[in-house]
Order: C-alpha cells, then structure tokens, then sequence
C-alpha cells in the first residue's frame, strides 16, 4: 500500500479533522448530546468525543507537509517566516479582535491585552488555560522554530545533495531515538514537575507523532510502499482505539499517549474512507469538495470556533441546545473564509518581500 496516501488525501483530512474538533468542542465544552438519549446513536456521542484525535492527525500531516517545505529550502530563516506569515495572520484576524473586544468591554486591561499579544501568558499561566484553544497556537509556533532541527538530527544537512546518503535503517533509529527522548521528556516532567504537566502535557503528549509525520514526510517523499499484511495491526489499533479510549473512565497520567499511534493509524483509515467516497460519483466529489474546503481553512476554523466554543463567550448561551451550537459553529465557519482570504492576501504580499 503507498504511504503516500495521507499526502493525497491531505486536504481533506485537515478538513474532515476540523469539523471532528468542531463537534468536539460542541460536545465537551457547550454540553451538546449528540445521541438524544438514543442508545443505538451512543457510538456517535462515543466518536465525538474523541474528536480531539483530530489535532494529532493534524500534527502526524503538518510534519509530513513541513518535510516537503524544507526539502524546497533549507534556510532555517525563511522557512520560519514563512511559517509564522501563515499561523499569525489568522491569530491577529480571530484571537487578536477578540482580545480587544474584551479590552472596549472592560475584560482586560491595557498591559494584559498587551501581555496576551507576546503569546507568553499562554506559557506561565497554562496551555489549556484561559483562552483554552491559544494552547494549540503556541505549541505549533514551538514546532515550527524546532523542526529544522529535528530535521537536522534525522537527516542531517542536505541529505538529499550529500554524495553518502544516509540508509534507511540509520534515519529510522535516529527518529526513533527522538521519539524516545520526548517520550522520556514527558515521564520526567510528569515525575519532577507534577505542577507545570498538568498544564503542559496536552502540548508534550503530542511531540512524538509530530516527530513521526516528519519522518513520515520523507518514506511519502521516497515512494515507500508497505505489503498489505502490515496493515493489519494499522486497522487492530484504530479499532482498540475506539474501544478502549472512547468510553468515559478514569484518566491516568499518560493517558494522551494513547492517542498517539492512533493519530497514525486513524489517518490512514480516514484515508481509505476518502478514496472510497471519491467514488461514489457526484456526491463523492461533493463531499470532498467539502472537506477540502475546510481543510483549506482548517486553522482559522480552528481559531474561531475556539472563541466560541471553548470560551465563556459563547457556553452560558449554548448550554446543550445543539440548534444555537449550529448557529455560532456557521458563524465560526464564515468568519473562517473572511480571515483564510485575508491571510492569503498577506501571505502573498509578505512573500513576495523574503
């Protein structure tokens, strides 16, 4: 089977991920239930609930997409900026009114507007605290200044020009043994620092499968096909996913960790399930017109619905009625499209100065 399939598929799957957080957020923080009451719709409620897989399937993409941006240019400098014209447009457009809006209405004061603006609070005061979905912003810009080092560790310098290029199996345990170190990374704050994992873990947890999509970016890059037996487990995992994680229970420590392999595996499922739709004629194409749509926006719908849905703003008023989630969760979308164009407007200006 070829690995490349997610890259193919990639818009989608950020679109189909978007909507996923969406009604996440809808059920976790506005309250909404998703099953009516109704037993045989429990599997619905079980698999919105875990909507919040779709920001790690997110991160296993971006790291294969990040891959392919370096592999164009392999100065550091550039690609952050590059990086940064396309994350902090958005932030300025949803985040940065919002917080203004707050500070007209008496919310904040001048130093904490400027404060919110140096993203810095989101740091000391913690990730899933306060503006819950700034944690995800922060933790991105994070990966974005990191990666050409991660690719420096797994590849080295121009691996691609270098006359001894590398083995496979010399990149496989150099990834390896990254994904290793965050994963012990996590285990030390958890054991030394029980304070700062409690409102870093969400963004720590999520390190590894962005390290993999990263490494991923490459076997897509290099045509890697894998024999259909090897995707057996893929399926078996993304099945004990559901099974085990979904049901509400008790949460130890390191219980996000499950979502890691899963982020693989459930990207490659999505996958499948796309190309299967993409056949079913007119409708198919629709509905990945759909979601390439979203996908193409899916950070400034990520952005908006988080005023809405993970703030005080909007939850008092939702307060389970799935009719006014609806109304706020279109309102999100269309601020979305309003901000992807002016983003795409500043992008292109900024571009065209670097």
């Amino acid at each position: 089977m070829d690995l490349g399939l997610v890259s193919r598929y990639r818009k989608e799957l950020y679109g189909f991920c978007a909507i996923w957080i969406i009604l996440f957020h809808m059920a976790h923080n506005a309250m909404v239930d998703f099953s009516f009451g109704i037993s045989v719709l429990q599997p619905l409620q079980a698999f919105v609930s875990v909507g919040s897989l779709g920001v790690d399937i997110f991160l296993f993409l971006s790291g294969i997409s990040l891959y392919y941006s370096f592999q164009k240019n392999q100065r550091a400098d550039l690609f952050i900026i590059k990086r940064l014209t396309r994350i902090l447009p958005p932030l300025a457009l949803t985040y940065g009114v919002f917080w203004i809006a707050r500070f007209i209405g008496g919310d904040y004061s001048f130093a904490q507007l400027l404060w919110n603006f140096t993203l810095i609070s989101r740091m000391v005061s913690g990730l899933p605290g306060g503006d819950n979905g700034m944690w995800f912003v922060v933790f991105i810009i994070g990966m974005y200044l990191i990666f050409p080092y991660i690719y420096l560790f797994i590849y080295g310098v121009y691996i691609e020009e270098s006359s001894e290029k590398k083995s496979e199996g010399f990149i496989f345990m150099r990834m390896a043994a990254l994904v290793v170190a965050a994963l012990l990374f996590y285990w030390l704050v958890h054991k030394f620092d029980l304070k700062w994992f409690k409102i870093s873990e969400i963004g720590l947890a999520r390190i590894p499968i962005f390290i993999v999509g990263c490494y991923a970016g490459h076997l897509v890059k290099e045509n890697v096909r894998l024999p259909w037996p090897v995707w057996i487990p893929v399926f078996m995992i993304t099945i004990i996913f559901f099974v085990v994680v979904s049901p509400p229970g008790i949460r130890h420590w390191w219980w996000r960790l499950a979502y890691f392999p899963a982020g693989i595996t459930v990207s490659y499922s999505l996958s499948f399930m796309i190309a299967a739709v993409s056949k079913l004629g007119s409708f198919g194409r629709r509905l990945q017109s759909v979601l390439g749509i979203f996908g193409g926006i899916s950070l400034e719908v990520y952005l908006t619905h988080c005023i809405l849905f993970t703030n005080k703003l909007g939850l008092p008023l939702i307060d389970g009625r799935l009719w006014l989630a609806i109304i706020l969760a279109a309102f999100a979308v269309l601020w979305a499209l309003a901000v992807g164009k002016a983003t795409k407007a500043i992008s292109k200006l900024i571009n065209k100065r670097i």
